[in-house]
């Protein structure tokens, strides 16, 4: 698929990258920052070469009791 820009050339659509959600493909680096129910870390995934990124991990028995509560 391409896309055509203002001066009539046409551009490829940027490829769609697809992360593994095996955990063990993932470094964890650092603690980015936190909230009652999750934790955002910055992580290097080794498959990508080693891209970096950032992955929230969401406690869902807490974020239920929030969602209860409402």
């Amino acid at each position: 698929m391409t896309t055509s820009s203002s001066s009539g050339q046409e551009n490829p659509l940027p490829k769609k990258v697809q992360f593994s959600l095996e955990p063990a493909f993932y470094q964890i680096l650092d603690e980015m920052g936190s909230g009652v129910s999750v934790v955002v870390s910055k992580a290097v995934c080794g498959p990508m070469n080693s891209a970096i990124m950032a992955i929230k991990f969401i406690d869902c028995d807490q974020s239920r009791a929030d969602f209860d509560s409402i």
